[in-house]
């Protein structure tokens, strides 16, 4: 059976999907589909949370590289960085595969992953500054949303701390196989990145010069009705099933995915400058330890400014 053989392991909300985007495109690269079966962070989520299917076994896992009989195979799932099982796992699944890390400010991770915990029914505490406090008791199951699928991806801090997760990779699979990019350095230089990691995988450059945002920030236009019809309740629940059932013999498939595109504006709410002040006091130590572990001057992380 054909396996994956490189990992962009995240972390989230850091260009991942743009760039497994760019990459998927090139003759010699396949990346599954989905993108993120997250079958390898056990501990982070049930039921492989996010990718759409149930993958019981790794028959499951590898039918998804059926069509990937090319010489790189990705797989993206960003629950990888912050999951203490997956290194050791995708080490033990491919012994010699290559690691991808994107990551980006923390301060600005938080903001941009809490905006998208929001659009996603995982979090429901509108304010940044009242999620980032409430992680404690989220940890022990206090508070915890009834949409959220997961209370690992309310963590905010755990999948922020870069220096924990960098260095879990690098014990794993050793400095030479794990290549850490900036979303900064995507955002400006895009095509020496794209370059750059093709460089990293051993293949030739193919003239790319097209490099479309992909995955922007995102806000239902009413998230009442967007809950109702992405999340419905147990009041609602066998409603929605005759209503899709209906619309399904007619042959018309589809909908309800297709309402709540139409419901998705691009947006991107900014939090009160004091509330990423705290955050990014927090995460001081953290930006000056990862910077060592990279050897990449991040001092600019650290100075919290109004046009994060």
């Amino acid at each position: 059976m054909i396996k994956p053989n490189v990992f962009i392991v995240g972390a989230p909300k850091c260009g991942t999907t743009s760039l497994a985007y760019y990459l998927n495109e090139h003759r010699d690269i396949f990346v599954c589909n989905p993108k993120e079966p997250n079958y390898f962070s056990d501990d982070i989520n049930n039921n492989h949370l996010d990718s759409g299917i149930k993958l019981n076994c790794d028959v499951d896992y590898l039918s998804l590289f059926d069509n990937g009989n090319v010489p790189i195979r990705i797989d993206a799932s960003t629950t990888y960085l912050y999951s203490k099982h997956a290194p050791k796992k995708i080490k033990k699944f491919s012994p010699s595969a290559k690691i991808i890390i994107m990551i980006r400010n923390p301060t600005e991770l938080v903001e941009s992953l809490h905006q998208e915990e929001l659009h996603s029914f995982e979090e429901d505490l509108d304010s940044l500054i009242d999620a980032w406090n409430m992680q404690d008791k989220r940890r022990v199951g206090e508070c915890v949303p009834k949409t959220c699928r997961s209370v690992a991806k309310l963590m905010y801090r755990d999948i922020a701390s870069h220096t924990v997760n960098i260095k879990r990779y690098f014990d794993v699979f050793g400095e030479d196989s794990v290549k850490v990019i900036l979303l900064e350095d995507l955002k400006n230089n895009p095509s020496d990145v794209y370059n750059n990691t093709l460089k990293f995988l051993g293949l030739n450059q193919d003239g790319r010069a097209d490099f479309p945002i992909i995955n922007n920030a995102k806000l239902y236009r009413n998230r009442y009705i967007a809950k109702l019809i992405k999340s419905p309740g147990k009041n609602t629940e066998y409603f929605f099933l005759f209503i899709r059932n209906f619309l399904w013999s007619l042959g018309l498939k589809g909908v309800r995915s297709s309402l709540l595109k139409f419901m998705t504006k691009s947006y991107k709410k900014r939090a009160p400058y004091r509330d990423r002040a705290l955050i990014g006091k927090e995460f001081e130590k953290d930006i000056q330890s990862t910077s060592k572990l990279i050897s990449r001057n991040l001092d600019h992380w650290i100075i919290v400014k109004e046009d994060l």
